[in-house]
């Protein structure tokens, strides 16, 4: 939204969405410095429409990329990072995006994905997509939601982000059982 949009959760409650988990790998829960975490730096929200629980799901309703864990994409693939940045001369209120070559991060053993793009703090979150088409707005069938924007170093142009593996996958997962069995909700998935 921009800062002022014409719905809002008041006006039209059937377009709100509330988180009632979030799930994080326990990879990133325990990390305990920069580097391990950089690798496990995704999580998965599960959310409601309107005011609580309804058996609409925010990808069905919306449409979603998916995520392929036995996927790694070579330096140079062609990836789109999506995000809100607030800082600088962003202001939060805009959807901004970058595009280019992925190259691997050197000052973390290549152990993740870059991307030159300006970007700035506010828009950590926000979606690496393969396989999207900038001039219609469009993916194709190869189309996957590859990273997140993680972090930035205070001199290099580019952001990075985790590379998406089989961990990313059992997060997933394990969002999509406290979705369905209140019992599991709190759980951090592990190894």
């Amino acid at each position: 939204y921009d800062a002022t949009p014409t719905i809002n959760c008041f006006s039209n409650p059937s377009q709100c969405w509330t988180a009632s988990e979030l799930v994080v790998h326990s990879g990133y829960a325990t990390a305990g410095s920069f580097g391990p975490a950089t690798l496990y730096d995704w999580a998965f929200a599960v959310m409601f429409a309107g005011d609580g629980p309804t058996t609409a799901q925010l990808q069905g309703t919306v449409d979603a990329f998916p995520i392929d864990p036995d996927r790694t994409y070579d330096e140079n693939t062609q990836m789109y990072a999506f995000g809100y940045p607030a800082s600088g001369k962003y202001k939060g209120r805009d959807l901004v995006y970058c595009a280019g070559k992925a190259f691997y991060d050197p000052f973390n053993s290549d152990n993740t994905y870059g991307l030159t793009c300006d970007m700035t703090g506010g828009s950590s979150g926000g979606g690496w997509v393969s396989g999207f088409d900038a001039a219609t707005g469009n993916s194709d069938a190869d189309s996957f939601l590859s990273s997140v924007n993680s972090y930035r170093y205070s001199l290099v142009n580019a952001i990075h982000g985790p590379k998406f593996n089989a961990k990313t996958e059992a997060t997933w997962n394990a969002a999509v059982a406290a979705a369905d069995n209140p019992a599991l909700r709190g759980v951090i998935a592990g190894p």
